[in-house]
């Protein structure tokens, strides 16, 4: 089993490149398909589209930013709490912990070179059901989802391991 420091450098530090790569891979040949068609949606099933959707705010397009001035912020926070989670990922103390953080901090940079590049976010899966149609997302959006189940699952780990207290 390796520790922790050399597991950040052979499992995390991987993990982040994987995710943020193949977030931006996956946009790219999905933008370039797209592209090339004219109807911009693609129905794979009769829950899944794949579409074209530009956010230009924060998670489910809230927090709106179509000026300049707004991506500015949005990359400056960003920037941010990628810079946080990176020194939390540094100050992990188990692995599941360690994997979550960098699942949400790939995530996280895969959406900011979007914003960066865009000055919005490339979404394109589309979920629905009975003519309703959830928020459309990204691989990245999947992968920070992903990240912080395993942090909570983690945080419960971590409480149902420690001793029970008795009160008499």
């Amino acid at each position: 089993m390796l520790p922790l420091k050399s597991f950040l450098l052979k499992v995390a530090l991987p993990l982040i490149i994987f995710t943020a790569g193949s977030d931006r891979l996956s946009k790219a040949y999905v933008f370039d398909y797209l592209r090339s068609i004219p109807h911009k949606t693609i129905e794979i099933t009769s829950f899944f589209n794949i579409t074209q959707i530009w956010n230009f705010g924060v998670s489910f397009g809230l927090f709106k930013a179509d000026s300049f001035k707004g991506v500015l912020l949005l990359l400056f926070v960003a920037s941010l709490i990628v810079g946080f989670l990176s020194y939390m990922l540094i100050k992990s103390q188990t692995k599941i912990e360690a994997i979550g953080l960098a699942c949400i901090i790939g995530g996280a940079l895969g959406n900011l070179f979007d914003r960066l590049y865009y000055g919005a976010v490339y979404d394109f899966l589309d979920l629905h059901l009975m003519g309703i149609h959830f928020w459309t997302f990204n691989p990245a959006d999947a992968y920070i989802t992903i990240g912080a189940i395993l942090l909570l699952s983690d945080q419960f780990l971590i409480a149902y391991k420690r001793p029970k207290s008795t009160h008499q």
